[in-house]
C-alpha cells in the first residue's frame, strides 16, 4: 500500500500532488487500481488465500493498512516543499 501511494508522489519530483493532480498519468491510476484489486483478490478469495498463505482482512484491518500507508504522501509533500 505504501508503494502505491508513493507511486502517486512520483508523478513529479518538484510539484505538489495537488498541483499535478491525481489524473496526470491515467496509466498509473489504472496500474494502482489493478494492484489494489489483486491485493483484494489474494486476501479475500479462498483459493488464493490457500496458495499465498494469507488470511481475510476485516474492514477495520484495511482501514488500518490505508491509514498507516497514506502518510507517505504527506511526508513526500514536505520533502518537496523543502526541496523548492
Amino acid at each position: 500500500m505504501i508503494e502505491m501511494f508513493n507511486a502517486l508522489n512520483a508523478l513529479s519530483e518538484e510539484k505538489s500532488l495537488l498541483t499535478t493532480g491525481l489524473f496526470g498519468n491515467p496509466i498509473l491510476i489504472v496500474a494502482i487500481i489493478c494492484a489494489f484489486s489483486l491485493h483484494l483478490m489474494i486476501v479475500n478469495v479462498p483459493f488464493f488465500t490457500h496458495i499465498f498463505g494469507t488470511t481475510v482482512l476485516s474492514k477495520n484491518d484495511w482501514i488500518l493498512c490505508v491509514g498507516i500507508a497514506a502518510p507517505v504522501i504527506l511526508l513526500d509533500e514536505f520533502v518537496k516543499i523543502f526541496a523548492r
